[in-house]
C-alpha cells in the first residue's frame, strides 16, 4: 500500500482535497436544488394532483385531496436529498482515507485507489481477509464488500500506520492489537434498509472474528429508524460513530478536518444560503396557498 514519503506530506497539505471535495459538495446541493424546483413547481403538482384524483387506491381510501400531492412531492425530495447526501459523505470518507495514505495529488491517488494500491479503500472491494465458508456475507465482484477497509500491517509509513492504530486502540477502549479497521458509510437509514442491516450484521460478526475494528459512521442523527437498526448492529459487533462524532473520527484518523475546511468554508456556506433561500421559498410558497 502507499506511504507518505516525507514530513511536507505527513504535515497533510488538504488544498487539492479540499478543492476537490467542495466541487463534489456544490454538485450535491445543485441536484438537491433541481430536486425541489422539479417536484414542486406547478406543473407537476397540477399533474400529481390529477393522477391521485383519478388514482382508486387514493380516491377510494380518502386520500384524494391536493394536499397529498404536496406530500407526494416532499417525501420524495426527501428521499432524494438522503440518497444524493449519502452518496457524498461515502465518497469523501474514502477520498480523505485514500489522501491520508497516498499524499496531497487527488486526481492521481484516485487512480491509484481504484487500479491497485488501496482497492479495498475505493472500490467497495476487499482483499478477501474472510474465510469463504462463512454464512451470511454481501459479496461484490466475487469478494466480500466492505465500503473501506484498511489492514495495519499494509501501511508502509510507520507514522500513519502508528496514528491510525492508536485511533482505533483509544476508540474500542481495550488493549487489544487489531489487525485493522473496518468501515461502513452512511448519510442516514432508508426505509427499504432492512436487507442490508441484516446483511451487515452476519459480516459485523464475521469482522471480529478476524480480528477487525467495525465502525459504522453514519452522518444523519435525526431519523426514527436508526434506533433499531442500531440495536441490531451494535450487538453484532458494529461500533457506531454518528453526527459530529463520525466527522470528529474522520479528522482524527486522516488528518483532515471537514466541519472547518469544508462545512463551514465561506465559499460552501454561500452555496448552502442558496440551497436555504430556494428552498425556503418553495416550500413557503406551497404550505401557504394549499
Amino acid at each position: 500500500m502507499g506511504s507518505i514519503k516525507n514530513e511536507k506530506e505527513e504535515s497533510h497539505n488538504n488544498a487539492d482535497l479540499i478543492k476537490n471535495l467542495k466541487e463534489d459538495l456544490k454538485k450535491c446541493i445543485s441536484v438537491i436544488i433541481s430536486k425541489i424546483e422539479t417536484n414542486l413547481n406547478d406543473e407537476y403538482l397540477r399533474v400529481m394532483k390529477d393522477r391521485i384524483k383519478n388514482d382508486i387506491s387514493f380516491s377510494y381510501l380518502g386520500f384524494e385531496a391536493s394536499q397529498w400531492a404536496i406530500i407526494r412531492a416532499f417525501t420524495s425530495i426527501n428521499i432524494s436529498k438522503g440518497r444524493t447526501l449519502g452518496f457524498f459523505f461515502e465518497k469523501t470518507v474514502r477520498k480523505c482515507i485514500v489522501h491520508a495514505l497516498l499524499g496531497s495529488n487527488i486526481t492521481e491517488n484516485i487512480t491509484k485507489a481504484k487500479d491497485k494500491e488501496l482497492k479495498g479503500v475505493y472500490s467497495k472491494e476487499t482483499r478477501k481477509p474472510f474465510d469463504k465458508s462463512k454464512p451470511g456475507t454481501r459479496k461484490r465482484g466475487g469478494t466480500y464488500g466492505i465500503d473501506c477497509e484498511i489492514i495495519f500491517d499494509n501501511i508502509e509509513n510507520e507514522k500513519i500506520q502508528s496514528r491510525m492504530r492508536k485511533v482505533i486502540k483509544n476508540l474500542s477502549n481495550t488493549n487489544i492489537d487489531y489487525r485493522g479497521v473496518a468501515i461502513e458509510i452512511k448519510y442516514t437509514f432508508m426505509p427499504n434498509d432492512h436487507s442490508r442491516i441484516e446483511k451487515d450484521a452476519d459480516f459485523g460478526e464475521i469482522l471480529k472474528e478476524n480480528n477487525m475494528f467495525p465502525i459504522y459512521l453514519v452522518l444523519s442523527e435525526d431519523d426514527v429508524r436508526k434506533n433499531d437498526a442500531i440495536t441490531r448492529l451494535k450487538q453484532s459487533g458494529w461500533n457506531f460513530l454518528m453526527g459530529a462524532d463520525s466527522l470528529d473520527f474522520i479528522h482524527k484518523f486522516t488528518m483532515i478536518d471537514l466541519i472547518n475546511e469544508l462545512f463551514l468554508d465561506g465559499e460552501i456556506k454561500e452555496t448552502i444560503d442558496e440551497l436555504r433561500k430556494k428552498s425556503q421559498e418553495i416550500f413557503e410558497k406551497h404550505l401557504k396557498t394549499e
